[in-house]
């Protein structure tokens, strides 16, 4: 979703505001963060999570040196705790996959995922390759 798209859908939801942009969280010391300027504090920022593909709201700040700084590429960035920041919008809501270890996969199903072949034996993997096989 784009900054475009955000903007349309927050505006169904009646929020007309187009401080916002499409971020990627990340995990720093055990706990999830988003990175944001200081220009995008200085309003309520709302925000597009690529990872879990819903939009969150993050109220202005009464002071942004209680966030702890992080330099990106030259400039500085405010790390944010994702708990402060409020879902106003989800795409769906996140289902996790069974899932194996990467130590524990056989010969087969590495050379399936790589071979782009759905005969892995597992039926979620093969729907992965199968639809990966499919994408434009």
């Amino acid at each position: 979703m784009d900054k475009k798209e955000i903007i349309e859908r927050l505006s169904q939801m009646g929020i007309i505001t187009e401080n916002c942009y499409p971020k990627t969280t990340f995990p720093k010391r055990g706990e999830i963060h988003v990175g944001l300027f200081k220009r995008e504090m200085m309003d309520d920022f709302y925000f597009y999570n690529t990872f879990d593909k819903k939009i969150y709201c993050f109220l202005k700040p009464s002071n942004i040196d209680n966030y702890e700084k992080d330099d990106f590429r030259g400039s500085i960035k405010f790390l944010i705790p994702l708990h402060e920041c409020s879902v106003v919008w989800e795409d769906k809501e996140y289902v996790e996959l069974i899932d194996i270890p990467y130590n524990e996969m056989t010969i087969r199903r590495y050379a399936c995922i790589h071979l782009k072949v759905p005969e892995s034996g597992v039926d979620w993997l093969d729907a992965l390759i199968k639809k990966s096989n499919s994408a434009p």
